[in-house]
């Protein structure tokens, strides 16, 4: 459970500077009375302020939770540890966990876990949706196979919907299936045709320079040669001065060598066509300008054929999904029969629980309708249709709407189905009857044990049943908070409910036997 323990509100409207000691006991039901227009909703909304559930306003409002619920890495949150909320407006708005940083959209997360504000219409609990997850969950305690049904189904149903995708995909691919296959044979015969080999173009390339050097070093192999035969004059003057021909000799051999070399690299020219050789040279490098590298060009071939083999398996594939998601639906079908079967099972359980609540809340005629709808999804091919005496939750009163809450809370208290919290109820009380009034007042009391409550009320009999009773005042135009300890200013507070401004005896006898 997490309940509030301090809070510090500086410089909020009216207010300058408020601290407000919680007493935590084993029912938590906090009041907040006072007359009109003394800041009552003006607190309520700061202390909503500082878990992001209202605008901060407030120069300050800092809070320290009891906590044996949360648990939170990222903001040092332990179980069993207490928590620091603090909101801080200066020139810009700023939220601090635990001293940590926190956005408001982050805290307002947090916070949905622990608090529930019952004020305007929140239909969120009687969403399709959550009501169902609270069905299933009453019917898990009875019916454990339930709960495996619904992961069956839940775990089918994916698998369902990531074939059904699987499924559009090759039906949108097989519609132009043909077009593609054709482009792809065409680009696969078009690389295969040219297929050049890792070192061939640079290759080709040395053939090209070869040939276009041919009859410059043709001529000048021939003027070489004529040099070559004029070494046989010189050997006669090393000869006669008998010196030391090596030099000429090596020099000689390296240049016939060289020339021969030559010629010989030019006599496998002439077999060359130099026309086809240069349009493959063109080829190549159409190849090398698209995909870069021969490397890169083999893997686009290669995944250009695993595609083109998929495009040529495609109506294979796409019958094994068909076969497949046929299998499928019929297990589903027949897993949301049992789901369904099992809610309306449990449903007039629920119905019976809720109106147990509303009777005391002088409202009567809750119901339940459980439509079956064709599609499946999550939760099942159900909706859920809530109503009042025949009339949409949608369309009654905000004052019904709120008992029908509370009625609902109610039951969740009594199956376990609540982690405890924060509840705060702005005038719940507001525009009923007595008896009325005291039918809402039991039921608070009676959830006060689950969670912590704070509320406003202007009505003497929830007020007479609070754990913690604070009067605001306004005096100079500044509001205060005082505690009511004594049962004394109690009485009297509650006396001033019921006649106003100037206590009557009958007052002070009425809030005496309220009270007691």
């Amino acid at each position: 459970m997490v309940r509030i323990n301090d809070i510090r509100i500086k410089e909020y409207l009216s207010f300058k500077d408020v601290k407000i000691k919680l007493k935590n006991k084993e029912n938590n039901l906090i009041l907040f009375t006072g007359a009109s227009g003394v800041g009552k909703s003006i607190l309520m909304n700061a202390i909503l302020s500082s878990f992001a559930i209202k605008p901060l306003e407030a120069s300050l409002v800092d809070l320290s939770l009891e906590n044996d619920l949360l648990e939170n890495e990222d903001f040092e949150i332990t179980k069993g540890e207490d928590i620091l909320i603090k909101g801080v407006k200066n020139t810009k708005t700023k939220y601090l966990l635990n001293d940590l940083n926190i956005s408001k959209k982050k805290l307002l997360e947090l916070s949905n876990d622990f608090i529930k504000h019952i004020s305007l219409k929140n239909v969120e609990e009687f969403e399709t949706e959550n009501f169902l997850d609270f069905i299933d969950k009453t019917i898990f305690v009875k019916k454990k196979k339930h709960e495996e049904t619904l992961s069956t189904y839940r775990t089918k149903l994916e698998q369902y919907n990531k074939e059904k995708k699987e499924l559009d995909v090759l039906i949108k691919e097989e519609e132009k299936v043909e077009e593609l296959k054709e482009f792809l044979s065409f680009e696969i015969e078009k690389i295969n045709k040219v297929k050049p080999s890792e070192t061939e173009y640079e290759e080709l390339q040395d053939v090209k320079k070869k040939l276009s050097q041919k009859d410059k070093i043709t001529a000048q192999l021939k003027d070489a040669n004529n040099v070559v035969s004029m070494f046989g004059d010189i050997y006669p003057i090393f000869e006669t001065l008998d010196l030391d021909k090596t030099i000429i000799e090596e020099a000689q051999s390296y240049i016939e060598s060289t020339i021969a070399d030559t010629e010989n690299s030019f006599s496998d020219l002439e077999d060359v066509d130099i026309e086809h050789t240069l349009d493959r040279i063109s080829e190549i490098s159409q190849i090398l300008k698209k995909y870069g590298t021969i490397e890169n060009m083999n893997k686009v071939l290669a995944e250009k054929e695993q595609e083109l083999e998929k495009y040529t398996n495609i109506e294979v594939e796409k019958n094994k999904l068909l076969t497949s998601i046929s299998k499928i639906e019929k297990e589903l079908k027949e897993l949301s029969e049992t789901i369904t079967h099992n809610r309306k099972q449990e449903i007039p359980s629920i119905i019976k629980g809720i109106n147990k609540y509303l009777e005391q809340l002088f409202l009567k005629n809750f119901n339940i309708n459980l439509v079956e709808l064709e599609k499946m999804n999550y939760y099942g091919n159900n909706e859920v249709e809530l109503s009042l005496n025949n009339t949409s939750l949608s369309k009654i009163s905000s004052g019904e709407f709120n008992r029908v809450r509370l009625a609902f809370l109610s039951l969740k208290s009594d199956l376990s189905f609540s982690d405890g919290g924060i509840l705060f109820l702005d005038e719940i009380d507001a525009n009923v009857s007595g008896k009325e009034s005291e039918g809402i007042a039991h039921l608070v009391k009676k959830l006060s044990f689950d969670y912590q409550i704070f509320s406003i009320s202007h009505q003497p009999q929830l007020t007479s049943m609070a754990s913690q009773h604070f009067v605001i005042e306004k005096k100079n135009d500044e509001s205060q908070i005082r505690e009511l300890e004594k049962e004394e200013d109690k009485i009297n507070e509650i006396a001033r409910m019921i006649s106003g401004k100037d206590i009557t005896e009958e007052a002070i006898s009425f809030a005496s036997k309220l009270f007691k």
